[in-house]
């Protein structure tokens, strides 16, 4: 049994079983059922997800007024979305009490928040860490694992990620620059 972190959050696997448990026993024995660690994967990822997405009132009335949803957009000006509480997909307050129409374009609205929350995860690498170890690699959706580095300590993957980010980032800058570039010369051109 071997210690997995990811994301921040910790769970215990048995790759020969392709069993995770979120927890163990003094004896080192797995507690309750195991589910398959893609499974794990895929529920942290979501649960990550959940908390970056952000509900606001003003991007839901456009969202419904770009669906055609006029009479639902002005129903929707009356809901305070601070109380919004959301945790695997289930609403728990007053939105569920609203028409349904309303309560349908929310979770239209929500699931395409959410898929764009999950882009950004999938879209990056992230440092898994085992006990002693960790390497990098790429999470998609389902939970899937793509390993983009060797195995490697803790400290190391860190770096080797931060150091990749960085060049990433310097990359994406030099692009805006050349486009920029670009963009001056076609006007002097055209004067």
């Amino acid at each position: 049994m071997e210690l997995e972190k990811f994301l921040g959050v910790s769970f215990f696997k048995d790759e020969e079983k392709d069993l995770a448990f979120k927890e163990k026993d003094e004896s080192g024995q797995p507690i309750g059922v195991g589910i398959p660690i893609k499974e794990m994967r895929k529920s942290i990822l979501e649960s990550q997800a959940e908390k970056d997405v952000t509900v606001s009132n003003l991007k839901f009335q456009r969202f419904l007024n770009d669906r055609g949803m006029f009479k639902e957009s002005k129903e929707a000006r009356k809901l305070d979305f601070t109380n919004i509480k959301i945790q695997n997909k289930k609403i728990a307050n007053e939105i569920s009490f609203v028409g349904g129409a309303l309560l349908e374009g929310f979770l239209s609205f929500y699931g395409i928040e959410m898929d764009r929350a999950l882009d950004k995860y999938e879209n990056r690498l992230h440092v898994i860490e085992g006990e002693e170890d960790a390497y990098i690699a790429q999470i998609s959706r389902t939970g899937d694992v793509k390993r983009v580095s060797p195995v490697m300590e803790k400290e190391a993957a860190i770096e080797k990620l931060k150091a990749f980010e960085r060049q990433n980032e310097l990359h994406k800058e030099k692009e805006r620059e050349h486009a920029i570039e670009i963009e001056l010369r076609k006007e002097e051109e055209s004067k």
